[in-house]
């Protein structure tokens, strides 16, 4: 990824010319997106340390969708953000397609029914 951040300077360089120094090299934005960065670098580092403690792809994936409704209701009571039916109805079917896609995922892989079980009361504490 150094070589995307030399072509991404020169660009800038090119397309911009010597405002693009200051720009570049302009402390308030690196440190405005620094917790992002780090919060996106951590987020690979738990996906692989999930993977390798034994959890599968799918329930890293699911856990990695749960995000969008949780953070929905947590906006709704932090930044009193007000969602209409129709917003909070689709988040709800997402949620539940993407547990259902889970579900469904085990039982093709022949997995017994105390296997689906046991996901599904995994799930349910979320």
């Amino acid at each position: 990824n150094g070589l995307s951040l030399v072509v991404a300077v020169i660009t800038s360089f090119v397309l911009e010319g010597t405002q693009a120094i200051r720009k570049i090299f302009s402390w308030h934005p690196f440190w405005r997106f620094l917790g992002v960065a780090v919060l996106f670098a951590s987020a690979g580092t738990l996906d692989l340390l999930a993977l390798q403690t034994g959890a599968t792809s799918a329930q890293v994936v699911t856990v990695g969708y749960i995000y969008m409704p949780i953070s929905a209701i947590l906006s709704y009571f932090v930044f009193r953000r007000r969602y209409g039916r129709l917003e909070w109805i689709a988040m709800g079917m997402l949620t539940l397609a993407i547990l259902t896609f889970v579900f469904l995922r085990e039982q093709s892989k022949g997995s017994t029914l105390v296997d689906v079980e046991r996901i599904r009361s995994q799930y349910s504490i979320l």
